[in-house]
């Protein structure tokens, strides 16, 4: 990518304030194009890893509970 294009995909994403995927889309690209992965599964990846990020945050925040069941309270 252009130096261009990292500078304003750094600005979107800091201003979405998303600073998972600020922090994991470069690495996860350089991965996924060596495995030959399309860029839906590149998406896929980047959320989930997004979305672990929240929960750990809310966990440790004590945010989420768990309940027996495995079912989680927010």
């Amino acid at each position: 990518m252009t130096d261009t294009l990292e500078l304003r995909l750094a600005n979107h994403l800091k201003t979405l304030r998303l600073p998972t995927l600020l922090r994991e889309h470069d690495k996860l690209a350089r991965i996924c194009a060596a495995e030959s992965v399309d860029h839906v599964r590149y998406l896929v990846r980047l959320t989930e890893l997004k979305l672990i990020d929240r929960e750990r945050r809310m966990w440790n925040a004590g945010s989420i509970r768990k309940v027996p069941g495995g079912q989680k309270l927010r």
